[in-house]
């Protein structure tokens, strides 16, 4: 039973995406000297239709595991974007946003490509982009310097990268 509920979850995730069934939520980083929200960390949470609100721990292993975690990296990446845009457009030119990509997704090749164009659709500080490597899944050392230099790249475009939970997994 356990295994037929992974399978379903896999067929219905880009449905769910294209229904827009996955939402980010931001969890506020608050300063501690002027208790000012002054960014946030955008996180997935999938509305499904059947199991309700799914928290990332039932989607996102299964998607690193099936390879298909690019996808909500992008997705998100893409909501995020348009969000800070629409700061930007208010006027409010200080408050950032960090964006969880897998490990996974950092190491492909074609991510400095994938990321770019997504960035070029929208006009914002791109330092109110952060890029959050999360840490949930060992890759081998030619990833890992595909990794870098995706990083590098990625910072080139102006954009910060910092490592979630860095030291608690695949470090």
């Amino acid at each position: 039973k356990n295994c037929q509920e992974r399978w379903q979850l896999l067929a219905d995730f880009e449905g769910g995406l294209e229904r827009k069934e996955i939402q980010l939520y931001l969890q506020f980083f608050v300063d501690a000297h002027s208790y000012r929200v002054v960014g946030g960390e955008a996180l997935s949470r999938w509305n499904h239709p059947v199991r309700g609100l799914l928290m990332p721990d039932h989607y996102v292993p299964l998607l690193e595991k099936e390879g298909r975690i690019e996808n909500l990296d992008f997705y998100g990446m893409e909501k995020v974007c348009v969000f800070l845009e629409g700061l930007e457009q208010q006027e409010i030119h200080d408050f950032f946003i960090s964006c969880n990509f897998s490990r996974r997704t950092l190491a492909s090749y074609d991510f400095t490509q994938r990321f770019t164009q997504i960035l070029q659709n929208h006009t914002f500080p791109r330092k109110l982009l952060i890029l959050e490597v999360t840490e949930s899944e060992w890759i081998d050392p030619e990833e890992s310097e595909q990794m870098l230099r995706n990083i590098m790249a990625v910072r080139d475009l102006g954009v910060r990268v910092i490592f979630d939970d860095f030291g608690i997994g695949f470090s």
